[in-house]
């Protein structure tokens, strides 16, 4: 069992306990959890959150997360105890990923499972100037994309490497509101089928006769288009059959901090973490 001083001091500087611990504590040390808790309460009403609907379950210590492994992801929990229904979390992350496709942000309302896991990751991508994704993970395997352009949202977002941007998620029942720096940008559903892949318009075809180099580099031009199409949609098709067989609504779960990685480095460093649980009726 941690000493009051202890809790306190974690408190002050990395975790919050449960309220059950919190009211254990000595005068000082509730005062020092007290101080460590007041600036998420005065942010939760920019997310339209009312900071009496619930109560704060950790502060997250600050935490670098790296991975080198081609198309690998890795994550991190050390509040093993804290499974979630409705929540809101939130993290200041700087990143410096080697390809826009790999990202950093959260693994949402999963079964702790290694493998053949169900749960939800939602990440922020600095693919084409700022992406945010949630992918649906079922028996292990990805069911289901949205994806949300952030800069026409959020004008305080950077998406060069080095940079820090703060992503914040509200879980409520089937939706999802995503906020960068304390910008809406969007709401997802959960547990709806996978998207139809947006596929890429043909090349033109050339005016006058196709021959000789202009035959050569249309056909060159049909064959990636071609290739393309047929990789989009092996990919829904992948995505529409995990989705038809298996469970996609996940209701309860546990939050990890969470890193993919397409190829190369991928740097995630998350500061300012927490986590807050609605228990509104």
């Amino acid at each position: 069992m941690k000493t009051a001083e202890a809790i306190a001091t974690l408190g002050a500087e990395s975790a919050v306990e449960t309220q059950a611990a919190q009211a254990n504590l000595g005068g000082e040390a509730q005062a020092a959890t007290a101080t460590a808790i007041a600036p998420i309460l005065k942010e939760l009403p920019k997310y339209d959150i009312d900071p009496d609907s619930g109560r704060v379950a950790w502060i997250y210590p600050p935490t670098t997360l790296e991975i080198e492994e081609y198309m690998s992801s890795d994550f991190e929990n050390r509040y093993l105890f804290t499974t979630v229904r409705d929540f809101v979390i939130s993290a200041d992350i700087t990143w410096n990923t080697q390809y826009g496709t790999s990202g950093c942000g959260f693994v949402l309302r999963s079964d702790g499972k290694e493998e053949k896991g169900n749960h939800y990751m939602l990440i922020l991508s600095r693919v084409a100037e700022g992406h945010v994704i949630l992918m649906t993970i079922a028996n292990g395997e990805l069911a289901g994309m949205k994806d949300m352009y952030v800069p026409l949202k959020d004008p305080d977002f950077t998406w060069d490497n080095d940079t820090t941007n703060r992503l914040t998620v509200v879980a409520r029942e089937y939706i999802f509101t995503v906020y960068t720096n304390g910008h809406f940008i969007g709401e997802v559903k959960t547990g709806e089928s996978p998207s139809p892949p947006i596929l890429p318009t043909p090349p033109p075809k050339p005016e006058g006769p196709l021959v000789g180099e202009i035959l050569q580099r249309y056909n060159n031009l049909m064959e990636k288009y071609e290739e393309e199409v047929e990789k989009g949609e092996a990919a829904y098709h992948a995505q529409l059959r995990v989705y038809q067989e298996y469970n996609t609504d996940f209701r309860e779960g546990f939050v990890t901090l969470g890193v993919m990685n397409e190829s190369g480095h991928t740097l995630c460093h998350f500061d300012n973490t927490w986590l807050f649980l609605i228990e509104e009726q």
